[in-house]
């Protein structure tokens, strides 16, 4: 019995204890974009960071739960997700929105790579970036911007494999999609 109240109580302290913060180059686009679209203000709506810690329960969960397993080969091959959602009031001047190139400038001089780049003509823009270890897909950083929201995306983990197992789920080989 005091065996599964320690670990509980161990459970559910992990979460504060596992990095809910973001990361620098985070929280640098995110104020870059801020400071791009003045007068414009933004709202938070949300904003986390989940690590190895946080990311267990769910790894448990899905690897119990039938109708879940598929998840956790994914879940697997994650290390850390980073989120924000942000809310944009008072859009005055809708030309200044676009994703700032110091922050572009920034995020290429800290190793990543620009991946998509998408212009829509109702001003929806979408940044993706990624990042390399040894020829292999190790991040993926993406920017969402239109005239009401703001979304930033940081996913670190072994990704490659990720993307290797949604081709064979398909019925592809990793041969085919490089032809």
């Amino acid at each position: 019995m005091r065996k599964a109240m320690f670990i509980i109580v161990i459970a559910g302290l992990l979460p504060m204890f596992s990095g809910c913060m973001t990361s620098h180059e985070f929280n640098y686009v995110e104020r870059a974009i801020r400071h791009q679209i003045r007068p414009a203000n933004i709202k938070t709506n949300f904003k986390f960071s989940f690590g190895p810690l946080t990311l267990a329960p769910a790894r448990i969960i899905t690897h119990y739960v039938d109708d879940a397993k598929e998840a956790d080969m994914y879940l697997r091959e994650i290390k850390k997700v980073q989120v924000g959602v942000y809310e944009i009031r008072n859009t005055d001047d809708r030309s200044k929105f676009r994703i700032p190139r110091d922050a572009e400038k920034k995020l290429t001089d800290l190793g990543w790579e620009p991946f998509v780049r998408v212009r829509e003509r109702d001003g929806q823009q979408v940044d993706i970036f990624y990042k390399t270890i040894s020829d292999r897909m190790a991040s993926i950083y993406a920017v969402v911007l239109d005239h009401d929201e703001l979304v930033i995306v940081e996913l670190k983990g072994r990704l490659d494999r990720i993307i290797e197992k949604a081709i064979q789920e398909q019925g592809l080989s990793i041969a085919d999609v490089r032809r």
